[in-house]
């Protein structure tokens, strides 16, 4: 398929790969997919009908926590569920200063994975994936420094993407040290 391309690059960490993607991107949209995760049949028709309905520039949906045998591990997947928006809504700074915010919780910018984004928004904000290789919290900075952009956002609650939870993944790490990140 024509459409397809393969890049190959030297691992530097997960921001080098996502940015690279990102400058790479020549599509009006772009999401992230972990190599161990995979997307339900419907992610990029549902998500895509969801942010061109809405004009938004990001689209989040629900998520799907497995073990490596694939049993659903269900209360990371109450986590990451999601109510869908009847409309789209941007993030207040007003809001951005609530601690435990709920609105921006069910946003889970942790992560990069459970979304679609507007490739020309990420392009005009100029924010970057920029956490060096063995350092965690690349995508949380990424999408906390997106909020200063004031995004539109839209939520679908389907669950869309499946993050397979493997024994030695990050998640299992004890000490992620995510201050030291981002001093």
């Amino acid at each position: 398929d024509e459409r397809v391309r393969f890049i190959f690059k030297e691992n530097g960490g997960l921001s080098t790969v996502r940015q690279r993607a990102l400058d790479e991107a020549s599509g009006d949209y772009i999401c992230f997919i972990d190599a161990d995760d995979y997307l339900t049949p419907k992610y990029v028709e549902k998500m895509l009908v969801k942010i061109l309905a809405d004009k938004s520039d990001i689209c989040v949906c629900s998520t799907r926590f497995e073990d490596e045998k694939g049993s659903c591990i269900s209360e990371w997947s109450k986590v990451f569920s999601c109510k869908d928006s009847k409309s789209p809504f941007i993030v207040t700074t007003e809001e951005l200063s609530i601690i435990d915010n709920p609105k921006i919780g069910e946003l889970h910018i942790s992560d990069s994975w459970n979304k679609i984004y507007r490739t020309e928004f990420l392009i005009n904000a100029k924010v970057k994936f920029c956490m060096p290789k063995g350092l965690n919290g690349s995508d949380l900075l990424f999408n906390k420094l997106l909020l200063v952009h004031k995004p539109k956002y839209s939520i679908i609650q389907d669950t869309c993407y499946v993050h397979v939870v493997y024994p030695k993944s990050a998640v299992h790490r004890k000490n992620k040290d995510l201050i030291h990140s981002f001093m």
